[in-house]
């Protein structure tokens, strides 16, 4: 079979896919993937058949993911940038059918922020696999709703009558955004939902979700849901892209990442961690820089001007490999860093930013597997909290995230999808 990957050139997104562009090929299957330009050196190193769009700019999509700066608090920020992605979608679905039908695929896997794989599957009439990095960003008619601002689930019946409440205003806003644009969207999107109340962007037969139910707040998911389990943010390579870490001496050592799409933010995120570093002086920080290609400097660097000397920077960590030797770490809420973090049974400091973020903040400090605050500065006394008090949930998330297997669920939908069970 001939299954045809889409994603953004990004490592919360294209990087999830990874693990099962390699089932899918160990199954026998032969693999192609659309991304961007800056992924493909990495994808054809490790033998993946791998292509950019024609009409895709280098550099297009992050300009979108990243040319905005903060949206929570921003509408009209929001409002630009899905106008921008909206731009390069009309060329991406033609650009997409061509591929679909020029390589012969027999099934499309596609990012859920791939606006492009639902019109395009639909034209060619091939089965199409929503994969799902935030599983809470699905809206649904019950339960608590995200991007709210953190929302925890209710007490009592005025906590469900906010949640009522914010449901409906997130039904009507789609319905609000989708028709001022409806001119720009493809014939195929011009509804934001389908008569039976599911998002139009979202494959009708299979939506697979990176993440746990143990984690999320109740609500009743779509028929055409599952959640799969968590994958690895960053993928475990032989050989890897980076040496593990030097620990040294260290009496604690404390990861610190802010993902990938927040340059507005690395500035006072930096700070942040100079003043925890002098505060600790006996604890040692390694901050990801989140930088995804080959980078041929040393993997482990001290801070420039005079910062202290246990601050170290690196490009990127192997999750998989090298969280379990850490102690504890700070993040920004990304859902990579949260289960990868979870699985590892370690505790987090969530800082969230943007996007989804706090909504992450409030399920880890709703199942207590962690903490928030709303910046790092003055959080030292946090972080004494996180590394020397006591996470009694951990281990028992730590053991529900081990007995998901989303590669088998994957090869499952596969056979499911396509009928060839």
């Amino acid at each position: 079979m001939r299954i045809l990957f889409v994603a953004p050139p990004f490592a919360g997104h294209l990087d999830r896919l990874f693990p099962l562009m390699q089932a899918a090929q160990a199954a026998g299957h032969r693999v192609r993937v659309l991304t961007g330009h800056a992924r493909l050196p990495f994808l054809h190193a490790q033998g993946i058949d791998a292509a950019a769009p024609p009409s895709l700019p280098p550099g297009a999509l992050e300009q979108v993911a990243e040319g905005f700066g903060r949206l929570h608090g921003r509408p009209h920020a929001g409002l630009a940038q899905l106008r921008a992605n909206l731009r390069l979608v009309g060329p991406l679905i033609d650009d997409l059918c061509h591929d679909i039908h020029h390589w012969q695929a027999d099934l499309l896997v596609a990012d859920s922020v791939a606006l492009m794989a639902g019109p395009a599957a639909m034209r060619t009439g091939i089965p199409w696999i929503t994969t799902l990095a935030s599983p809470l960003s699905l809206h649904t008619r019950g339960g608590t709703p995200a991007f709210c601002g953190g929302w925890t689930p209710p007490r009592g019946w005025s906590g469900r009558l906010r949640d009522r409440l914010g449901r409906l205003g997130h039904h009507l806003l789609r319905e609000a955004v989708f028709a001022a644009l409806r001119r720009q969207l493809p014939r195929e999107l011009r509804r934001p939902f389908r008569a039976d109340g599911t998002e139009a962007i979202y494959s009708p037969t299979a939506i697979l979700g990176f993440g746990m139910e143990e984690l999320e707040f109740p609500r009743p998911w779509p028929p055409a849901f599952e959640m799969i389990g968590p994958l690895a943010a960053a993928p475990s390579l032989d050989p890897p892209l980076d040496l593990p870490p030097d620990f040294s001496t260290a009496r604690r050592r404390i990861f610190a990442t802010l993902g990938t799409h927040l340059p507005w933010a690395r500035a006072r995120w930096q700070a942040g961690l100079e003043d925890l570093a002098r505060a600790r002086p006996d604890w040692l920080i390694f901050a990801s820089e989140g930088r995804m290609g080959a980078d041929p400097a040393p993997s482990t660097r001290a801070c420039q001007g005079g910062t202290p000397p246990n601050l170290r920077l690196i490009p990127r960590l192997c999750y998989t490999r090298d969280l379990p030797r850490f102690d504890a770490v700070i993040h920004h809420g990304g859902t990579g860093i949260t289960y990868s973090a979870v699985r590892a049974g370690l505790p987090s400091l969530v800082i969230p930013h943007d996007f989804d973020q706090f909504d992450m903040a409030a399920r880890i400090a709703w199942h207590k597997l962690g903490l928030c605050a709303r910046s790092l500065a003055g959080a030292a006394d946090h972080l004494d909290h996180l590394v020397e008090g006591d996470w009694p949930a951990l281990p028992r998330f730590q053991a529900a995230a081990a007995r998901y297997d989303p590669i088998e669920r994957f090869l499952a939908t596969i056979d499911r999808v396509t009928g060839s069970a």
